[in-house]
C-alpha cells in the first residue's frame, strides 16, 4: 500500500486502504496523515471519505490514552485538534491543544488557537491569562542582530503574534463586558504595529468599544475616522448618527441621516434603482 501510494500519489482509493489498514494497527499519526491529504484533494466524495476516516480514528476507544500517554508526533497531534474542531468535539479538541502546547517549546500559533478555544466555550479569563502569557513570551524573544535576515524574519514574527494576541485580548475583554480593558488592548495594537494610517477595521471596533462603553465623544471621533477612510459608506453615517443621537445632538444626527439617503440608491419611475451620485458631482 505504501508503494501504491508513492507511485500514484493523488489518488485517494490506495490512501483510503492503507488508512484503514494503519487504523487497525493503532498507527493513528499516518491515518490522520491520508486523511488531511484526501480531505485537500477534490471532489465531495474523497471529502466525505476523510471525514469518516477522521470518526473512525476518533471513536477508537484507546485514541485518548494514545494521546495521553505515548509519544506523539506533533504533527499528528496538529492534525487530531483539528479533526476534533470539525466535528465540535471541542473539549478534546481542547484537551489535544493543551498537550501540544505541554510538548512543544515554542508553540504560539497552538497557544492563539488555543486561547480561541478557551473563549469559544466560555472560558474568557483562561483565554485572557493565555493570552497575557503569550504576550510576555514573546517579549522575551531576543532579536538577532540587526541587518540580518534572520532578524528581519524574527521581527516580523514577533510583531504578527503581538498584534494577534492583541486583537484576541480586546474580543476576549469585550466577552466579558469589560470594554476599557478592551479599548486599551485595541489601543496596543496601533501602538506595536507604529501605523500613523487608521486601519478600517481597527477604527471600526475602537468605535464600536467607545460606543457600547458609553463613550460617545471618542466613538463619534472614530466613526468619523471612519468616514474620512470610506466616505461612501453608509454604514459609519448610521454609527455616527447612533452615536450622536445618543449624546443628545439632533441636528448633527439628522445631518448624517440626510447623507445616508444621498447616498442610497434612487428607485426609478420603472422600480429600477440608479447608482447614488458621487460626492461633488
Amino acid at each position: 500500500l505504501n508503494k501504491a501510494v508513492r507511485l500514484d500519489w493523488n489518488n485517494p482509493h490506495f490512501r483510503i486502504d492503507r488508512a484503514l489498514n494503519n487504523l487497525e494497527l493503532r498507527w493513528f499519526g499516518s491515518v490522520l496523515e491520508d486523511a488531511e491529504k484526501i480531505t485537500a484533494l477534490d471532489g465531495t466524495d474523497h471529502q466525505k471519505d476523510a471525514e469518516l476516516l477522521l470518526k473512525m480514528v476518533m471513536a477508537k476507544e484507546h485514541v485518548n490514552s494514545w494521546v495521553k500517554y505515548e509519544r506523539v508526533p506533533l504533527n499528528s497531534l496538529k492534525n487530531l485538534a483539528a479533526a476534533y474542531k470539525h466535528f465540535h468535539s471541542f473539549y478534546q479538541h481542547i484537551k489535544t491543544l493543551e498537550r501540544i502546547v505541554e510538548n512543544k517549546p515554542i508553540a504560539f500559533d497552538e497557544k492563539l488557537q488555543l486561547a480561541d478555544a478557551y473563549r469559544g466555550t466560555n472560558q474568557g479569563k483562561k483565554a485572557i491569562d493565555l493570552l497575557k502569557d503569550i504576550l510576555q513570551e514573546c517579549q522575551s524573544i531576543h532579536e538577532i542582530g540587526s541587518t540580518s535576515d534572520a532578524a528581519d524574519f524574527v521581527r516580523d514574527a514577533k510583531l504578527s503574534i503581538t498584534v494577534s494576541a492583541y486583537a484576541r485580548l480586546a474580543i476576549a475583554y469585550k466577552g466579558l463586558g469589560m470594554h476599557d480593558e478592551a479599548i486599551d488592548a485595541l489601543l496596543k495594537t496601533k501602538e506595536v504595529e507604529k501605523d500613523e494610517v487608521d486601519n478600517v477595521a481597527l477604527t471600526r471596533a475602537l468605535g464600536i468599544l467607545y460606543f457600547d462603553s458609553g463613550k460617545l465623544a471618542e466613538a463619534i471621533e472614530a466613526y468619523t475616522k471612519l468616514i474620512g477612510l470610506e466616505p461612501n459608506n453608509v454604514d459609519h453615517y448610521l454609527s455616527r448618527s447612533m452615536a450622536y443621537a445618543k449624546s443628545r445632538n439632533p441636528e448633527a444626527c439628522d445631518a448624517d441621516l440626510k447623507k445616508i439617503k444621498e447616498l442610497m440608491p434612487q428607485p426609478k419611475q420603472d422600480g429600477t434603482q440608479t447608482e447614488a451620485s458621487a460626492p461633488g458631482s
